[in-house]
């Protein structure tokens, strides 16, 4: 039996690796389409993609007033969980699945993958398949981070 976790302690650890080196290009801060919101992405400790609202965007008080749940329609969306659950693509380097994306402007959450092309990430977000979806690019924010 001891044998056994120890196997699978290592195969978690060479999983966690694996994602953490696949990762890297999308790391980073990136200002969404409109131009009026910073995501700073990063490898949260299960390995997965998250990312989080990040202060560059032009209003650093804005809430999040569309949110469903009553509780978080005052929470600032500085810090607040926009991208979250992606893994690596196990075809594609470039490429990350089976995360969730959450729309402040409605107020919903969808299924999304990202795709890192060219330096910019393409992020489609979607209902039940990715067919019935859009995507949105988002680019590298180069400015310094403000706190």
């Amino acid at each position: 039996m001891y044998v056994v976790k120890q196997i699978v302690s290592v195969l978690a650890l060479l999983t966690l690796a694996s994602t953490a080196v696949a990762a890297p290009g999308v790391v980073g801060r990136w200002r969404n389409e409109a131009g009026d919101a910073v995501i700073a992405v990063s490898v949260a400790p299960d390995g997965t993609l998250v990312g989080v609202g990040a202060a560059g965007g032009d209003d650093p008080d804005r809430r999040d007033v569309n949110n469903p749940d009553p509780k978080l329609k005052g929470r600032k969306l500085l810090g607040a969980r926009i991208l979250w659950g992606f893994k690596p693509d196990n075809e594609e380097k470039t490429k990350w699945v089976d995360g969730q994306i959450y729309d402040p402007d409605n107020g919903k959450t969808y299924s999304c993958k990202l795709r890192l092309e060219e330096g910019k990430l393409f992020i489609r977000g979607y209902v039940g398949i990715s067919w019935f979806g859009r995507t949105t690019v988002w680019t590298r924010d180069r400015a310094p981070s403000r706190k």
